[in-house]
């Protein structure tokens, strides 16, 4: 999104700019704030519960769901339909289905990919007991930007590149140069120059984002990072050490009644998800200890990076 231009003889055109970009961030971001924190009702469950991938709430048809056409000036690579479709990783007809909304520079969420993920994803994804379904979180504008340059790379080599983002968070999440480091590294994973730019600053892309972030406010109470919500229906806060995690997984499925008869394998490749099921049960929430709150996160010892209202995110800089 460009900069608007005054009209103004006398006003040097410079300071005029100056002038119009920070009023428009203020106003980009006192309506993301205002909609983004306000509180939101829990929505009434209906009699049955559904959890059935192909369908989708009203409050992500609404948000997420329009028709997603790829702009006519979009690079080679590019496809607004895949980039704005959650990732599984495992297998979806797994029985356990375990929903993660983390936000990149979180550092509760960088800590469980780095000490308990991959337990995690030994014991459940890869035996076809559960599969993940990730949901980019972002609580701050360089969050929001990783978010968007992941969701342009390959379904093949997204996992990898999201892995690999927490597991470097402090080489970047918390410097003023990130956008470099993020270019550096999306190239590693097939995403060009090109491409990197035209993701960084798609307005669809951040909208539906954005959006997804208000569904699932709205859906499940999600308000701190990283929270999971197993079977569409028990929500879990906080990063666990990985034996905390297992105990509450199991407690989750004991309770919800969940045949957990593994299946007998992976797709080679991760397939996009639908995130909101048609209907929900009651939710019951389990608070845990190491999570990012969002109401808090600027002042949160773990996130050190500047927090979304210091910076608009349309305009974000080409990283040199």
């Amino acid at each position: 999104m460009t900069d608007p231009k005054l009209d103004s003889d006398s006003t040097p055109k410079k300071k005029s700019d100056k002038k119009v970009f920070i009023l428009a961030a203020i106003a980009f971001v006192a309506i993301l704030v205002v909609s983004l924190m306000s509180d939101i009702a829990p929505r009434q469950p209906a009699n049955e519960a559904s959890t059935e991938e192909a369908q989708v709430s009203e409050e992500a048809v609404d948000a997420a769901a329009e028709p997603a056409v790829t702009p006519a000036d979009a690079p080679a690579g590019f496809d607004l339909q895949k980039a704005t479709q959650e990732r599984i990783l495992g297998n979806p007809a797994a029985p356990i289905k375990v929903m993660e909304f983390s936000s990149f520079t979180c550092g509760h969420c960088g800590h469980f990919h780095k000490e308990t993920f991959d337990e995690f994803k030994t014991n459940y994804i890869d035996t076809g007991k559960a599969y993940l379904v990730f949901s980019d979180f972002p609580l701050n504008a360089p969050a929001l930007h990783a978010s968007k340059i992941a969701r342009c790379v390959a379904d093949d080599r997204y996992f990898g590149f999201v892995h690999t983002l927490y597991l470097e968070q402090e080489k970047w999440a918390y410097e003023a140069g990130y956008l470099t480091f993020l270019k550096d590294k999306a190239a590693e994973y097939g995403v060009g120059e090109e491409l990197f730019n035209y993701c960084l600053k798609s307005k669809e892309l951040e909208d539906h984002i954005i959006n997804r972030i208000k569904a699932v406010q709205q859906q499940w109470n999600i308000k701190s990072t990283p929270s999971f919500v197993i079977n569409n229906q028990k929500v879990l806060y906080g990063a666990m050490p990985y034996d905390d995690f297992d105990e509450a997984i199991k407690s989750a499925v004991v309770e919800l009644g969940v045949d957990v008869t593994p299946v007998s394998a992976m797709p080679e490749t991760p397939a996009p998800a639908d995130l909101m099921p048609a209907e929900l049960t009651p939710v019951e929430v389990v608070p845990a200890e190491g999570s990012d709150d969002f109401l808090s996160q600027s002042a949160h010892p773990d996130d050190l990076s500047a927090p979304l209202t210091d910076q608009a995110p349309h305009n974000a800089p080409e990283a040199q």
